[in-house]
């Protein structure tokens, strides 16, 4: 396991979650927490592997889903760069 960071931009969102294969969906969003910048963190432990992820915001009393995204989580011995 890795811890996988997370972060969305949404100064304006009473909340976020953070979603994705890893949490079924919407069966175990995770809620994530505002930073004084308006930004919303969350830390996961993740396997090493390709994983898709969202994010739902409310704002304004209407939730919106971001699109999905697909992106790998990489090994303790490998980072970005291949080293």
């Amino acid at each position: 396991m890795r811890a996988q960071r997370f972060s969305f931009a949404a100064p304006d969102a009473m909340s976020v979650q953070l979603v994705g294969d890893f949490t079924h969906w919407q069966q175990n969003p995770i809620n994530m927490l505002k930073d004084p910048d308006g930004v919303w963190r969350i830390s996961v432990e993740l396997k090493p592997g390709r994983i898709t992820t969202g994010f739902w915001w409310t704002a304004s009393g209407a939730t919106i889903p971001s699109a999905p995204c697909t992106s790998p989580i990489l090994t303790a011995a490998r980072t970005q760069s291949g080293r």
